[in-house]
Protein backbone atom coordinates (compact mmCIF):
# COMPACT_ATOMS: atom_id res chain seq x y z
CA UNK A 1 0.00 0.00 0.00
CA UNK A 2 1.67 3.11 -0.46
CA UNK A 3 0.99 6.90 0.94
CA UNK A 4 0.01 9.58 -1.61
CA UNK A 5 0.58 11.97 0.59
CA UNK A 6 4.41 12.13 0.46
CA UNK A 7 5.05 12.07 -3.67
CA UNK A 8 7.68 13.24 -5.64
CA UNK A 9 8.30 13.53 -9.01
CA UNK A 10 11.95 12.92 -10.24
CA UNK A 11 13.59 12.56 -13.76
CA UNK A 12 15.77 9.15 -13.49
CA UNK A 13 19.07 8.30 -15.32
CA UNK A 14 20.33 5.05 -15.68
CA UNK A 15 24.20 4.18 -15.43
CA UNK A 16 25.85 0.62 -15.54
CA UNK A 17 27.38 -0.49 -12.21
CA UNK A 18 31.07 -1.29 -12.65
CA UNK A 19 30.40 -4.86 -10.88
CA UNK A 20 27.62 -6.46 -12.91
CA UNK A 21 29.34 -7.96 -15.36
CA UNK A 22 31.58 -9.40 -13.62
CA UNK A 23 28.70 -10.81 -10.91
CA UNK A 24 26.77 -11.60 -13.73
CA UNK A 25 29.31 -14.35 -14.40
CA UNK A 26 29.65 -15.56 -10.80
CA UNK A 27 26.35 -17.41 -10.30
CA UNK A 28 26.59 -17.85 -6.55
CA UNK A 29 26.64 -13.96 -5.97
CA UNK A 30 24.11 -13.09 -8.57
CA UNK A 31 20.69 -13.10 -6.45
CA UNK A 32 22.60 -10.86 -3.53
CA UNK A 33 23.52 -8.96 -6.42
CA UNK A 34 20.04 -8.33 -7.94
CA UNK A 35 18.47 -7.37 -4.85
CA UNK A 36 21.45 -4.78 -4.57
CA UNK A 37 21.02 -3.26 -7.92
CA UNK A 38 17.24 -3.08 -6.87
CA UNK A 39 17.70 0.57 -5.75
CA UNK A 40 17.51 4.73 -6.47
CA UNK A 41 19.64 6.76 -5.72
CA UNK A 42 18.13 10.37 -4.31
CA UNK A 43 19.08 13.70 -3.08
CA UNK A 44 18.53 14.45 0.66
CA UNK A 45 16.14 16.74 -0.08
CA UNK A 46 13.97 14.08 -2.18
CA UNK A 47 14.02 11.86 0.56
CA UNK A 48 12.97 14.48 2.89
CA UNK A 49 10.23 15.63 1.26
CA UNK A 50 8.96 11.68 1.22
CA UNK A 51 9.70 11.96 4.65
CA UNK A 52 11.82 8.77 4.14
CA UNK A 53 15.53 7.85 5.71
CA UNK A 54 18.22 6.05 3.46
CA UNK A 55 17.75 2.25 3.09
CA UNK A 56 13.25 2.83 2.64
CA UNK A 57 11.17 1.17 0.08
CA UNK A 58 9.90 3.43 -2.47
CA UNK A 59 7.60 2.70 -5.47
CA UNK A 60 8.95 3.91 -8.46
CA UNK A 61 5.85 4.77 -11.25
CA UNK A 62 5.05 6.42 -14.66
CA UNK A 63 2.21 5.87 -17.55
CA UNK A 64 4.38 2.44 -18.28
CA UNK A 65 4.83 0.45 -15.17
CA UNK A 66 5.89 1.03 -11.43
CA UNK A 67 8.43 -0.84 -9.23
CA UNK A 68 9.01 -1.51 -5.88
CA UNK A 69 13.17 -0.03 -4.63
CA UNK A 70 14.68 0.85 -1.95
CA UNK A 71 15.88 4.18 -1.89
CA UNK A 72 19.43 5.43 -1.20
CA UNK A 73 21.31 8.80 -0.40
CA UNK A 74 23.63 9.63 -3.06
CA UNK A 75 25.25 12.99 -1.38
CA UNK A 76 26.47 14.32 -5.03
CA UNK A 77 22.60 13.85 -6.88
CA UNK A 78 20.84 17.10 -7.02
CA UNK A 79 17.48 17.58 -6.02
CA UNK A 80 14.56 16.14 -8.42
CA UNK A 81 17.13 13.30 -10.23
CA UNK A 82 17.80 10.28 -9.55
CA UNK A 83 20.10 7.36 -10.09
CA UNK A 84 19.48 3.91 -11.46
CA UNK A 85 21.30 1.01 -12.33
CA UNK A 86 20.72 -0.19 -15.88
CA UNK A 87 18.55 -3.86 -14.71
CA UNK A 88 15.10 -5.75 -14.90
CA UNK A 89 13.89 -3.17 -12.77
CA UNK A 90 14.49 0.48 -14.64
CA UNK A 91 13.47 -1.96 -17.66
CA UNK A 92 9.79 -1.90 -16.16
CA UNK A 93 9.66 2.30 -16.48
CA UNK A 94 10.97 2.12 -19.81
CA UNK A 95 9.64 3.68 -23.02
CA UNK A 96 10.74 2.60 -26.58
CA UNK A 97 9.19 4.18 -30.08
CA UNK A 98 10.67 2.67 -32.74
CA UNK A 99 9.44 6.06 -34.70
CA UNK A 100 11.79 8.33 -32.29
CA UNK A 101 14.90 6.73 -31.48
CA UNK A 102 16.46 3.29 -32.08
CA UNK A 103 16.74 2.47 -28.74
CA UNK A 104 14.44 2.61 -25.26
CA UNK A 105 14.81 5.67 -23.21
CA UNK A 106 17.23 4.82 -20.20
CA UNK A 107 18.59 8.29 -19.74
CA UNK A 108 15.47 10.15 -18.92
CA UNK A 109 12.36 8.30 -16.80
CA UNK A 110 10.13 10.53 -15.22
CA UNK A 111 8.71 8.95 -12.56
CA UNK A 112 6.61 9.77 -9.37
CA UNK A 113 8.14 8.28 -6.26
CA UNK A 114 5.57 7.57 -3.06
CA UNK A 115 6.66 5.57 0.60
CA UNK A 116 6.10 1.92 -0.28
CA UNK A 117 4.76 -0.48 2.26
CA UNK A 118 7.85 -3.01 3.06
CA UNK A 119 5.11 -6.15 3.37
CA UNK A 120 4.48 -5.84 0.19
CA UNK A 121 8.30 -5.69 -1.14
Amino acid sequence: MTDSTNQVTVVITTYRDSHQWVVKHRTEQMQEYEEDLRRVELSEEDLDSLGIASGATVLLSNEVGSVPVTAKLSPGCPKGFGYMPMTSHCNVLTQYDPEKARLPNYKRLEVKIEPYDDEEY
